[in-house]
């Protein structure tokens, strides 16, 4: 039904949100969560948040806004692809979910420019005053070109006021927000499109669409979203041999070139020579030891 709604997963294995829920199908802002992260639906990055996997014997809850009938795949036709979260946790910060019994969700956006923040080793949690209840890395959204923390927060109670501090792994330093917030169980604050913003205090000018390391080669890919194949081309690249990667918004390459060619149509079709999802897909350009990025959207 509409709404809030339990579900448990009766596998032996992991199993990739987007493959487990890939039989349904659901609308822009529905919603999963489990007691260690959750994951938003946008139509064209599939779903995306801190919750990446389906484990056994866990329990989630899935708000949607139309009744669905769920049912799982076969894993045994997705053990290539069924795995385990490899993240390492460096985080200043200690919180036990299961010590609260109340969680919301909060998809924010920052002033930080691309190149303060290291997605690997950065974090930004969440506070009732000095006492830390969620924290989470920064994920790169290419929608956005910027990256996004899905972050969870706990608590017993109601109306806490909450604090947010980003962890700068660089500068061993942790900088608190100039914005606060009320805590209200499985309330979901802001989605993909429009986050939650919180200034952090950056007053420098960000360089425009820049990931730290890029050059000044440019990619053109016409025509873009596309259905059935885009042309790219790369202006200003060297005539030497380079490293194309085509990868989805998990960072999961699905096509790599080895080539010198500065034009190549590519037909959707991964390098297990099946055609990828409709979605958003990152494409890296690594030559002279710098990489230049853009997205493709396929549809």
């Amino acid at each position: 039904r509409a709404g809030w709604n339990w579900v448990g997963f009766p596998s032996e294995l992991n199993m990739e949100v987007n493959d487990a829920l890939a039989n349904v199908n659901f609308e822009n802002d529905d919603f999963i969560k489990g007691q260690n992260g959750f994951a938003i639906y946008d139509e064209f990055l599939g779903w995306i948040g801190s919750l990446n996997y389906l484990k056994p014997t866990k329990s989630y809850m899935i708000k949607s806004n139309a009744a669905h009938t769920l049912t799982y795949p076969d894993p045994a036709l997705l053990i290539a692809k069924t795995g385990e979260d490899d993240e390492q946790d460096n985080s200043p910060w200690e919180v036990l979910p299961q010590d609260y019994a109340k969680d919301m969700a909060y998809i924010i956006s920052s002033d930080l420019c691309l190149n303060d923040v290291d997605p690997k080793n950065d974090y930004l949690g969440v506070f009732v005053g000095d006492e830390c209840r969620g924290y989470v890395h920064p994920q790169y959204v290419a929608s956005l070109n910027e990256y996004v923390f899905f972050l969870q927060a706990y608590a017993n109670g109601a109306n806490e006021e909450l604090t947010f501090k980003f962890y700068d792994y660089d500068k061993g330093q942790s900088l608190e927000a100039n914005e606060k917030s009320t805590f209200s169980s499985d309330a979901i604050v802001g989605d993909i499109r429009e986050p939650y913003v919180i200034s952090i205090g950056n007053d420098k000018p960000c360089a425009n669409g820049s990931i730290a390391g890029m050059s000044s080669l440019e990619i053109h890919a016409v025509p873009n979203p596309f259905n059935q194949s885009t042309h790219i081309r790369l202006l200003n690249a060297s005539n030497q041999k380079r490293k194309i990667v085509i990868s989805d918004m998990y960072g999961k390459a699905v096509k790599t070139y080895e080539t010198s060619e500065v034009s190549l149509l590519w037909d959707g079709v991964g390098d297990d020579g099946t055609e990828v999802k409709a979605g958003v897909y990152i494409l890296s350009v690594s030559e002279n030891g710098e990489t230049t990025q853009a997205k493709l959207i396929k549809y």
